[in-house]
């Protein structure tokens, strides 16, 4: 499965319409053997630091990915497919929340700290 699902990711970097990108999101839903949205079924085969691998890379993807990502036309389908995906390969936000949880020790030794003194 992430052969596959790695697969879908390249084709996906390479989609600069929104037909592609559609389609490349389809193949990595797909290869992860997820059907509507019941994320309980995924895989076994597939690996945390895979999902996680994967997560980083979908946040890059959207993030430089320019006009074939966005929803002009009125339709949200772009939008809610990177949602599903993002929601299949990080469910607690971890990615997004990364950067802030990596000073969390440091916040919470101060907070230690001061109420000791």
């Amino acid at each position: 499965a992430e052969a596959s699902i790695q697969k879908g990711l390249d084709e996906l970097s390479r989609a600069t319409t929104k037909p592609a990108v559609l389609s490349s999101m389809e193949k990595i839903a797909e290869a992860t053997g997820v059907l509507d949205e019941d994320f309980s079924s995924l895989s076994g085969d597939i690996t945390p630091i895979f999902k996680r691998q994967t997560a980083v890379k979908l946040s890059e993807l959207r993030a430089k990915g320019g006009s074939a990502w966005r929803d002009d036309d009125g339709s949200s389908s772009v939008t809610e497919a990177y949602g599903t995906l993002k929601r299949l390969f990080d469910p607690l936000h971890v990615v997004e929340l990364g950067p802030y949880l990596s000073i969390l020790p440091f916040v919470g030794g101060a907070v230690y700290l001061a109420l000791l003194g």
